[in-house]
């Protein structure tokens, strides 16, 4: 585009310079035929054919040729100045495209009159367009807006529009060949009217797929367990107190089933910690086809494991046995023989249960209860289910401080 500027810019010169010169000729000559006529110098019609005197002459060729050279002096330096600012320009626009080129930036420039907005030869190389495309309507662009994304983007450049603030935007954009690519979009307002309303919105995209992908890394290893890819324990806690708070809000309850491997030290010693991360990924896989997609599964570390129940009944004693099926469901499940890498191997679950819909617990009396829940289970000779039961707290709270005394959560049996 700005080429092209030049080249007309230069023609336009190039027109006016020569009119003037053409323009200032022709006064001259005038000027020059009008004094000899007042000073009585002019021939008169009768005498132009035989002679003109050589003063006239002399004085008409000399004023001609004095603003010839002027105008054509003139008009070369102005020519020689248009040729320094265009290499100036052309070295800025070469450092400009450097300069965009190495930090990723990719111009666009809307004209909001015609609702069309041009963009930089970057932009379409990011999306996979051709140069065809580097000016079209505002309609096309959206169309490449991921669809779950696109009236965010539009809501924000609204705002901007409305004197609201500079644009931001942080989105993803579909490629011509299908692959999806996240973009951080920025602009502001460039030109307005003289009523204050915009004309033209002026800003720059840099595509952050690749950062985006590492802060969904950084996410997943802070909220995840990397053996499992279950969540961990602070992505469990924020969704119990989200869940504790909702059970408040729909008046119903919810369950935290607290899960044990039997004997996981065993396996561990035997056949080694291969063997027991395996039978760990297992036991998750199975743990996450008992639920439903709504409740959660999540790993404490070690061999245990917590399920959350949400959305039961308002009814403490139908919440009870819904909590209850679900409990022998995962049972059932974990107790079918495993295969460890070609060995069959048998294990059996302590599970203890509690229930939850007042707000005024903490998520931590919570996770106790249960945790002591499992710990009556295991006193009850392993491998069965207790809802948490205080009349039996204390025994089950001595079995638990025996075993993390022995060495905690690795050592239970």
């Amino acid at each position: 585009m700005l080429k092209h500027f030049k080249h007309h810019a230069r023609a336009l010169q190039l027109m006016i310079r020569g009119g003037w010169v053409i323009a200032a000729q022709t006064l001259a000559v005038t000027m020059a035929f009008a004094a000899a006529g007042v000073g009585g110098t002019l021939l008169t019609t009768e005498e132009l054919p035989v002679a003109m005197p050589t003063t006239t002459v002399a004085v008409l060729l000399i004023v001609s040729a004095l603003c010839t050279w002027y105008f054509a002096r003139s008009h070369h330096r102005h020519l020689k100045n248009a040729r320094e600012l265009n290499l100036i320009l052309g070295n800025s626009e070469a450092r400009l495209n450097h300069v965009l080129s190495v930090t990723g930036e990719n111009v666009w420039d809307w004209t909001l009159r015609r609702d069309h907005v041009r963009h930089s030869h970057g932009w379409c190389q990011m999306l996979g367009l051709d140069d065809g495309c580097l000016e079209r309507p505002v309609a096309e662009f959206l169309a490449l807006l991921h669809e779950d994304d696109r009236e965010a983007v539009i809501t924000r450049r609204r705002i901007c529009l409305k004197g609201g603030g500079a644009y931001r935007s942080e989105h993803r954009m579909r490629r011509m060949d299908g692959r999806v690519i996240w973009v951080e979009d920025r602009g502001d307002v460039f030109e307005r009217d003289g009523d204050g309303q915009p004309l033209r919105i002026i800003g720059s995209v840099t595509e952050i797929t690749g950062r985006k992908a590492a802060e969904d890394e950084i996410r997943h290893l802070a909220f995840y367990d990397p053996l499992t890819g279950l969540p961990n324990r602070r992505l469990l806690l924020d969704r119990l107190q989200q869940a504790v708070a909702s059970s408040t809000r729909s008046e119903t309850c919810g369950a935290l089933l607290f899960i044990d491997l039997d004997n996981f030290k065993a396996l561990n010693d035997t056949l080694g910690h291969a063997l027991g991360d395996l039978l760990l990924q297992q036991v998750a896989e199975r743990l996450t086809t008992c639920v439903r997609e709504c409740d959660t599964v999540a790993r404490l570390g070690g061999d245990e494991f917590v399920v959350m129940l949400l959305g039961m009944s308002e009814n403490v004693q139908e919440a009870t046995t819904q909590a209850e099926a679900v409990g022998e469901k995962i049972h059932v499940a974990l107790n079918q023989t495993y295969q460890l890498a070609g060995c069959a191997h048998r294990s059996t679950p302590s599970i203890g249960i509690t229930l939850f819909a007042d707000h005024q617990e903490g998520v931590d009396d919570i996770l106790k209860r249960a945790d002591l829940a499992m710990y009556q289970a295991k006193a009850a000779g392993r491998n069965t289910l207790r809802f948490f039961n205080p009349e039996t707290q204390a025994a089950a709270t001595t079995l638990r401080d025996q075993k993390v005394g022995a060495g905690g959560t690795a050592t239970r049996r």
